[in-house]
């Protein structure tokens, strides 16, 4: 009888420690602390209490095992007894992913004669997402919009950085491509007055850059690079035909960068570029690949809808919701399962 009553009340207790597991959260208490993620989570310091998390809408709550003696198990996401996990400050969640509290997108736009045809496809990508009618843009930036021209003999005016996305746009549509006969532009001239606006403390930021010339102020290449690095700011070039046949990627970055982050596909053109044209243009690739953007190099197109309609295909113009790779190994879309970022060719995590 007694060997029977024991076994009874041990059944009892541990049905109701594992019941404690499924059943409706005990009343929480949020302490006004953010959080994103969806598994609860211990920490160190709580989890030989018993005490465990969860996160809702961004509020975190805190939780008790039910039965006393008994821990959180993360691994499993139950209460169980203490001794059949592991010490709890090793099973503690990793601190939640980063999420992006200051982000920046900006444009800078060739407007020289010779992309007369080219420069309406890109206003149209660029205000699209502005208006907020296309699905393809990411996260929208919430430290500002920045955006400038430039061509053979005119650097900035820069507008923003700005969350008005109506004066962005303003600026934007304000660009005629006109003048020519220099196949060589003040590129860095306005690259430079735009970076120098991104604050230090960003968490995000993309400059896209669209051009079929080379840079004739090539001697800010060096500031412009380091201005970039600094502020961990991808430059994503959208070349189109840098007025002669661009020159390979290939033979300026490195092989894995060309592999992963790449696209070349270049108009032939019958008039070479002189050695001294080819060395500048390459300048754009080696910005790209220290700034972690990705190289887009296509032919000419005269239709602005094809131009818009291949930038909405291969590019993502916001950003993933955080900051957390998934994997630094994912270089492939098909096997990110998450956000993938096609400017820069990453796989980030949605929580």
């Amino acid at each position: 009888m007694h060997d029977k009553y024991v076994f009874t009340l041990f059944a009892v207790v541990w049905l109701s420690l594992v019941q404690s597991s499924y059943a409706e959260p005990l009343k929480s208490s949020a302490y006004g602390t953010t959080c994103t993620g969806l598994a609860n989570y211990t920490k160190p310091t709580d989890c030989h209490s018993g005490i465990y998390y969860s996160c809702k809408n961004g509020q975190e709550y805190q939780h008790v095992c039910r039965v006393e003696g008994s821990l959180y198990d993360v691994k499993n996401q139950k209460c169980a007894w203490a001794c059949q996990i592991d010490d709890c400050t090793l099973n503690a969640t990793p601190e939640p992913p980063i999420t992006r509290s200051e982000t920046y997108v900006g444009f800078v736009l060739d407007s020289s004669g010779a992309n007369y045809e080219e420069l309406p496809g890109f206003q149209n990508w660029i205000t699209g997402c502005l208006d907020g009618n296309e699905e393809h843009c990411g996260e929208r930036p919430t430290g500002g919009w920045i955006t400038t021209y430039f061509r053979e003999d005119v650097g900035p005016p820069v507008v923003g950085p700005t969350l008005d996305t109506s004066a962005i746009k303003q600026a934007v549509n304000s660009y005629i491509a006109w003048s020519g006969g220099d196949c060589r532009d003040l590129a860095f001239t306005s690259l430079k007055a735009v970076i120098d606006k991104i604050p230090d403390t960003n968490t995000g930021c993309k400059i896209y850059f669209f051009s079929e010339g080379g840079p004739k102020d090539e001697i800010y290449f060096d500031s412009v690079t380091a201005a970039f690095k600094s502020k961990r700011c991808a430059f994503i070039p959208i070349l189109t035909g840098c007025c002669y046949t661009c020159p390979p990627v290939e033979y300026t970055v490195s092989d894995e960068f060309d592999r992963y982050h790449t696209y070349y596909d270049p108009t032939y053109y019958v008039y070479a570029p002189s050695d001294e044209d080819r060395q500048v243009q390459t300048l754009f690739y080696e910005l790209a690949e220290q700034s972690e953007g990705n190289i887009f190099v296509t032919e000419k197109e005269y239709d602005r809808d094809i131009r818009t309609n291949f930038l909405k295909e291969k590019l993502l113009m916001g950003f993933c919701p955080t900051t957390k790779l998934v994997d630094s190994a994912i270089r492939e879309p098909e096997s990110c399962g998450e956000c993938w970022d096609r400017s820069v060719s990453q796989c980030y995590k949605l929580y």
